[in-house]
């Protein structure tokens, strides 16, 4: 497959890019922050499932059969696993009774993981289409930027200091065309079998992702308005 590095690299640095800006929300906008977080958190839930059902899930069964429903379930235990393993989640600021963090630099190395397959999958997804790179791309910069927002409350609450959390936050939304870039130099080797793997694994996160983290999240603001955010996702992705 012929691939340009520069344009995945591109995609994965505007998706990383979604970090800093929640970042930045956080610091210059905590009462848009506060007004409209809840429907950003349920439109990325619904972007990050429609992507998986809609783009990588029907790739991937393309190369693997019915083996993709494998190793979709390897990408959900999986990512179940980091989380438990690191004990994070992506409690908002100022919650209280928020007992699963972890102290900082551990909470920041998982987020800095969490982001490198974010740039895995869309150095992948570009390999096999470059629509698939793009739209990607788009659902990793929308649930980027809800972790960005949060990102530095987490790391606040693990008593990091505020030069150590912004420099952990730049990392983390670094880390993402890192990632890409790491992929795109061994992409060239991968048989279209191993990549229909990592297609399935990269739905199985999202789903996760979606399920775990961000609908929970959602349903905290007990609106219907909210809850059609996600719908509103899964059409935008559907469409597109």
């Amino acid at each position: 497959m012929e691939n340009s590095i520069l344009t995945p690299l591109i995609y994965s640095a505007i998706a990383g890019s979604a970090t800093l800006l929640g970042f930045a929300l956080t610091l210059y906008a905590k009462g848009w922050v506060k007004k409209y977080s809840y429907a950003i958190v349920s439109l990325a839930a619904g972007v990050l499932l429609g992507t998986a059902f809609f783009h990588l899930l029907p790739e991937a069964s393309e190369m693997l059969g019915e083996d993709v429903f494998l190793w979709l379930l390897v990408g959900f235990v999986a990512f179940f696993l980091i989380e438990a393993l690191i004990g994070f989640h992506a409690c908002r600021e100022g919650e209280e009774h928020c007992h699963a963090h972890v102290l900082g630099p551990v909470a920041g190395a998982g987020l800095f993981f969490h982001s490198l397959l974010d740039g895995v999958t869309i150095a992948v997804s570009h390999e096999i289409d470059p629509r698939l790179g793009l739209m990607t791309a788009i659902a990793v910069f929308v649930h980027e930027l809800p972790e960005g927002i949060f990102t530095f409350s987490i790391l606040k609450h693990g008593k990091m200091e505020f030069a150590k959390a912004k420099k952990m936050t730049v990392a983390v939304a670094l880390a993402t065309p890192f990632g890409t870039l790491i992929t795109l130099l061994f992409a060239p080797e991968l048989s279209e079998h191993v990549l229909g793997i990592l297609l399935g694994v990269a739905a199985g996160s999202f789903l996760y992702i979606s399920a775990s983290d961000l609908v929970p999240e959602s349903h905290k603001s007990r609106s219907i308005k909210i809850s059609l955010f996600l719908v509103l996702g899964l059409l935008i992705v559907y469409f597109l």
